[in-house]
C-alpha cells in the first residue's frame, strides 16, 4: 500500500494539505469511522484496499485516492475536489452524482474512471498513462460543465475525455462576443467522429445563458452526435479564415 501513497503524491498536484483521512472500513461516507481525521475541505482522502465507500452527503476535500480493489461510489451527491484530483487504482463509480474540480489537476492512476456529471473551474486533464505505458481516458456519461476559469488541459499533450452517448458538453463561462471562450481539448476530435469511442466528441453541446464560444482555437472540425443548444444572450462563432467547422 505504501507505494500507492507515493504514486498518488507523485502523480497528483503538489500542494500542502492539512491531513490524510483513510477509510479502512466499508460503508456510507457520513457514518463510517475514518482513520486519521474526518474529511474536510483541506484533507486528502484515501479509500483503502478492498473497501467500498458511498458518498451519501455533499462533501468538500482536496481530492480522493482509491486503492487497488477499493471502490468509491459518488451516489447522488456532489464531491468538490479543491485540490483538483481523482487518483484511482481501483474503481470510481459516478452513479448519478457530480465530481466538481475547483482546483487545477486531473484524473490519475491506473484505472479508467467513469463519471456521471463533472464540473470544472480550473484546468483539468482527463488523460493519463500508467507505469506500463497503458493509456486511460476518463469516461463522462452525464454533463461536463465548463465554468468560469475552467478548461480541459493537456499536460501530457492530450487531455481529452471520452463522452458517453447521452452526454452533454456544457459551456457556462460567461464570455462575451468580443472575448469569447476558445474551445480546445474539451471538444477536440482530431480526426475521430464517433461518440463513445473517439476522444473529445460529445453527444450534445449546450451554451448556457450569456456565454459566447469560438471554434477558432485551431483548424479542426468539431463533430457532435446530437443537439446544439444556444442559450439566451449566447452565441457560437465559426471563423472561416481559420477553417473551423461544425459537423
Amino acid at each position: 500500500a505504501g507505494w500507492l501513497v507515493v504514486m498518488a503524491i507523485a502523480f497528483g498536484p503538489q500542494a500542502a494539505y492539512a491531513a490524510t483521512c483513510t477509510a479502512n472500513v466499508s460503508g456510507n461516507w457520513s457514518s463510517i469511522s475514518w482513520s486519521g481525521c474526518t474529511p474536510g475541505s483541506n484533507d486528502d482522502v484515501i479509500i483503502f484496499d478492498n473497501q467500498t465507500v458511498t458518498l451519501d452527503v455533499d462533501a468538500t476535500v482536496r481530492g480522493i485516492t482509491i486503492y487497488s480493489g477499493a471502490t468509491f461510489n459518488n451516489g447522488s451527491r456532489t464531491l468538490e475536489a479543491q485540490g483538483g484530483y481523482l487518483t484511482s487504482y481501483g474503481t470510481y463509480n459516478g452513479n448519478t452524482g457530480t465530481y466538481s474540480f475547483t482546483g487545477g489537476g486531473g484524473v490519475y492512476g491506473t484505472s479508467t474512471s467513469t463519471f456521471n456529471n463533472v464540473a470544472i473551474s480550473a484546468g483539468v486533464d482527463f488523460f493519463t498513462t500508467d507505469g506500463n505505458s497503458n493509456t486511460h481516458r476518463a469516461l463522462i456519461n452525464g454533463t461536463l460543465t465548463i465554468n468560469p476559469n475552467g478548461y480541459v488541459s493537456a499536460d501530457g499533450g492530450d487531455g481529452r475525455p471520452i463522452y458517453g452517448t447521452v452526454s452533454t458538453l456544457k459551456f457556462n463561462t460567461s464570455n462575451t462576443e468580443s472575448s469569447p471562450y476558445d474551445s480546445n481539448e474539451e471538444w477536440d476530435a482530431q480526426g475521430g467522429t464517433t461518440v463513445g469511442t473517439s476522444p473529445g466528441v460529445p453527444q450534445n453541446v449546450e451554451l448556457a445563458s450569456n456565454t459566447w464560444l469560438s471554434l477558432n482555437a485551431n483548424q479542426w472540425t468539431r463533430p457532435m452526435g446530437g443537439n446544439l443548444t444556444i442559450g439566451s444572450g449566447s452565441g457560437l462563432i465559426l471563423q472561416t479564415g481559420s477553417n473551423t467547422a461544425l459537423n
